[in-house]
Formats: C-alpha cells, structure tokens, sequence
C-alpha cells in the first residue's frame, strides 16, 4: 500500500475527530466547515480505483485520470470551503480561515500530485 494512502486515512481521521469537537462544543457550523478538509485526501484514496476503472473504458493514462480526479476534488473543496466561510461574521476571520484551509488543501494536493506522477 501506498504511504500517502495511509497518510491520507490519518488525514480523514483526523479531520473528522476536530469535526466531532466542534459538534460536542454545539459549534455546528465550525463543525461543518471543517468538512470539505477531508475532500482532497478522499479524493487521492479514491483515485487509484477509479482511475484503474475509467482507463478500462478510456485510452488514458492511469496518472492521468488520477490528477484529473484529484484536481477536480480541489476545485470542489474550493467551493465548498467559499460556501461554509460565508457563515463566518468576522471578515477577518473569514479571509484567514480561507487563506488556511486553502494553502492546506493547495500544499496538500501538490505532495500527492507529485507522488502521483514519479
């Protein structure tokens, strides 16, 4: 197995206890928008088989699907981070909860991409 695929399990795990935190701390909304975190390491747990599937139907590079897939899933993670961050009151804290979350899932998405591809 794949040392970032465990890293990327850690990664959920971790994700989703801060989540259960902020649920038991009745911070529902912080609890939610941590979430779309968790995305990019599923999305990178995930893309082997689909890629391995999706090159059975199309004439394409396993790597290849696999970065599509992937880079798909931080555009969605982008998105969804936007959505939940518009909760946030504070526009300071919105900005630096969208600058962290992002460089997160940006810093993040590079190591596995480069992984992918050597």
């Amino acid at each position: 197995m794949n040392n970032l695929i465990v890293d990327c399990w850690v990664i959920v795990v971790i994700i989703l206890i801060i989540s259960g935190v902020f649920l038991r701390s009745r911070r529902k909304d912080y609890a939610l928008a941590v979430l779309p975190l968790a995305i990019v390491p599923l999305a990178h747990i995930v893309s082997s088989p689909v890629a391995i599937l999706a090159s059975k139907i199309h004439p394409w590079e396993i790597a290849d699907i696999r970065l599509g897939f992937e880079v798909t899933a931080l555009v969605i993670t982008g998105i969804l981070l936007t959505q939940f961050s518009l909760q946030i009151k504070s526009k300071v804290s919105r900005n630096a909860f969208l600058v962290l979350c992002a460089a997160f899932c940006i810093i993040l998405e590079l190591v596995l991409i480069y992984n992918t591809k050597v």
